[in-house]
């Protein structure tokens, strides 16, 4: 994410220096341009976007790092389980149909 800034002439060290007089002008506590990558994974996780995802944004090189932020996306289990529950339209000889809803939908 910050190699694509320097290349348009903001280094690491200049977004280090903006957020913390934005930070210091708010009155909040002193954090590096890191919080901005944490934010930004936190606020993709909390949206349910899928790990994998995730990781190839935030450029982890393996899952172990992206896990950190799926404790944040606790309606994405009972999302998957609805999406069981709907109607799926599916091809057969005759042409598409639509199959039965899940009994007990609840």
């Amino acid at each position: 994410m910050f190699q694509k800034l320097k290349r348009r002439g903001l280094s690491y060290g200049g977004v280090g220096r903006r957020l913390k007089r934005g930070q210091q002008r708010a009155g909040l506590p002193m954090k590096g341009p890191h919080i901005l990558r944490h934010t930004f994974c936190s606020h993709l996780a909390m949206r349910g976007t899928a790990q994998k995802v995730i990781q190839e944004l935030a450029g982890h090189a393996g899952s172990s790092m992206t896990e950190v932020y799926m404790h944040l996306a606790p309606r994405t289990l009972k999302e998957a389980i609805r999406g069981l529950r709907t109607k799926v339209w599916h091809y057969s000889g005759t042409g598409l149909t639509e199959s039965e809803k899940l009994k007990n939908d609840s």
